[in-house]
């Protein structure tokens, strides 16, 4: 939970440079800051709104503890492969700028059920035509994919907490989840998804979002999840499922090129929330510390817009 913290304050920070991405008005964006001033005479009135017209195009660079190497976020909760690959990728759901959850992937909150037995149903909705990086569409499939083949085996604070949960028996990719924990009341091709919880889950609103709870494409990488007996086969973790490397994803921006000391995503022009993203391109150079970056900034002015990356949401 404290990385989703973090991710929303970086937010917040670069909120001058990119904009709230939840904001779809393509004129104007509007900030509320502690401080504003007044066109006329500058002069400092606390608690002002600043208005300002909205800018498209153009490439934001950004530096990055993190080395570039595998950027697939299902697989792991480590806090430099999700800084990297989260614009990458959504959860069902997000945190919006004042920490308030609301539907990503999902088009709503979910519906959730009390039952008598005490156990918990929580189904949610997906947003009816997105699609994958690669064209293909987002499905239920893909989400039951996530979670059993990915999440629930790989992601270590979402596998300890929901795993439980749900019934799931073992860890690592020995790890099963029982059949009826996560289901798809519409089939595999359908929108819904059903989480039956064997007692009430309270964290569920707060753990499906991006950096708890991305969705992966089950197309792209339901050949790393093949089990084949031994400890090569059957994981999806790096480095023995090489998509970690060119990942594909449904976030605003999609994988285009990796060196050793950049990482470098273009815009997705099928992005399913309207107008969005500001930015054609996004650039994570890669640095020692944040001392180095700082250091390049001053150097070079304007060859580092922000001295942290943009989060998936």
């Amino acid at each position: 939970m404290l990385v989703g913290i973090v991710v929303v304050a970086i937010v917040a920070a670069v909120l001058v440079v990119v904009a709230v991405r939840n904001n779809d008005d393509d004129t104007t964006t509007t900030e509320n800051t502690a401080t504003g001033t007044t066109p006329a005479t500058g002069a400092t009135i606390p608690g002002a709104t600043t208005t300002r017209p909205i800018v498209r195009g153009g490439t934001m660079v950004s530096s990055t503890t993190s080395t570039a190497g595998a950027l697939n976020p299902a697989t792991t909760s480590n806090g430099g492969v999700h800084t990297n690959a989260e614009a990458m990728f959504n959860g069902l759901l997000a945190f919006d700028t004042t920490d308030t959850v609301v539907p990503d992937l999902a088009a709503g909150l979910p519906t959730v059920t009390d039952n008598s037995d005490g156990t918990q149903d929580a189904v949610f909705t997906l947003r009816p035509g997105m699609k994958w990086h690669n064209g293909t569409p987002i499905t239920a499939d893909d989400v039951v994919f996530t979670f059993t083949q990915s999440l629930l085996r790989y992601h270590s604070r979402t596998a300890a907490s929901m795993g439980s949960a749900l019934g799931v028996q073992g860890a690592g990719n020995r790890a099963t989840t029982p059949a009826d924990a996560i289901t798809m009341p519409d089939g595999p091709t359908g929108l819904r998804v059903k989480f039956h919880f064997l007692f009430p889950y309270a964290p569920l609103l707060k753990q499906m979002n991006v950096t708890e709870a991305p969705i992966i494409p089950k197309n792209v990488y339901a050949h790393c999840a093949v089990d084949g007996g031994d400890s090569t086969l059957g994981n999806q973790t790096a480095p023995f499922c090489a998509e970690n490397l060119q990942p594909v994803g449904s976030g605003p921006f999609k994988w285009s090129t990796t060196t050793p000391t950049q990482i470098t995503m273009d815009k997705n022009p099928n992005y399913f929330k309207t107008n969005l993203p500001f930015l054609d391109r996004l650039v994570l150079l890669v640095t020692t510390t944040p001392d180095i970056a700082l250091q390049a900034t001053r150097e070079q002015p304007g060859s580092i817009d922000a001295g942290l990356p943009i989060p998936g949401n």
